[in-house]
């Protein structure tokens, strides 16, 4: 996939990308539009996280526990030219795609509790 230098249909192409999910990492991979399209909130992060191993594997890291506890899904990408496509697409459907491996992520959710607390 060449979704890191063809601009114009970087969406297109982002849009057949499949990857399993948090929510079924043993299952059949879903597909970016179908993955955006669910949830209530058309303006909620995409999460994803890279890693080795099996989708099975990223499922049981600890840096998708917050996500699991709220029940919100992620993306669970294991092949190395994973990590080059999220370079590259930062965004999809102006929904913001958010690697909660890196360092220093804040989920919508922790500053609503900060404000509140």
């Amino acid at each position: 996939m060449d979704a890191g230098q063809r601009v114009d249909e970087r969406e297109a192409l982002a849009a057949l990308c499949e990857w399993p999910t948090l929510a079924d990492p043993t299952g059949a991979p879903a597909n970016l539009a179908d993955f955006a399209a669910d949830g209530d909130d058309e303006e909620a992060p995409l999460y994803y996280l890279t890693g080795e191993g099996s989708p099975a594997d990223l499922a049981r890291s600890p840096m998708v526990e917050a996500l699991r506890q709220r029940g919100v899904d992620c993306l669970l990408l294991t092949e190395p030219i994973d990590e080059y496509v999220t370079l590259r697409l930062t965004s999809f459907r102006n929904r913001q795609l958010v690697n909660v491996g890196r360092a220093g992520v804040r989920f919508p959710w922790e500053q609503e509790e900060a404000e509140e607390g």
